[in-house]
């Protein structure tokens, strides 16, 4: 049976396969060039569905170098632009000019009471120092003149010339 079933078969050819062979390679070349290429999944199913994938990439290709093919979110951006008239993008940069010299007047403000933090360390050192003096000579057993030079303000004038010197090290 399976004898009979090839016997009764024969094969075809399409009559555009034949003309194709007679015209030759050259001319079925098209100007074209062969190249593999790796796709997504959902790339080559859309491809498929629509039939000669080469054509479909070319017309795609010649719509973009037209200028016809839009982005997907294209309708979303055209609704959220606005277009501004001269007048209004005047009165815009007027509006940030102004915004900008706040900000650069808060900057500056910033800058000098960091300064005056920087300084605050050094002040109580001053002030405690001034107070220390002050009260030198009430107690009996102190004599001769009030000096920071004793071993018992060691610690002290070593804090004293950090913040004199790197008050950035004590941030």
């Amino acid at each position: 049976m399976n004898k009979e079933i090839k016997e009764t078969k024969e094969r075809q050819i399409n009559p555009r396969s034949l003309e194709n062979l007679k015209l030759g390679a050259k001319a079925r070349d098209k100007g074209k060039i062969r190249r593999n290429t790796t796709l997504l999944p959902a790339t080559i199913a859309w491809l498929d569905k629509r039939g000669n994938a080469s054509d479909l990439i070319d017309q795609l290709v010649k719509a973009a170098q037209r200028g016809e093919l839009k982005p997907s979110d294209a309708h979303e951006q055209k609704d959220s632009q606005q277009y501004l008239t001269s007048n209004d993008a005047h009165k815009q940069i007027e509006v940030l000019q102004a915004e900008l010299t706040t900000v650069q007047e808060q900057v500056v403000r910033l800058q000098i009471e960091i300064e005056q933090l920087r300084c605050l360390p050094q002040k109580f050192v001053n002030k405690f120092i001034e107070l220390k003096r002050s009260q030198w000579g009430n107690n009996p057993a102190q004599r001769g003149n009030f000096s920071t030079e004793s071993r018992a303000w060691d610690i002290f004038r070593q804090f004293k010339q950090l913040i004199e010197e790197n008050p950035e090290k004590l941030e």
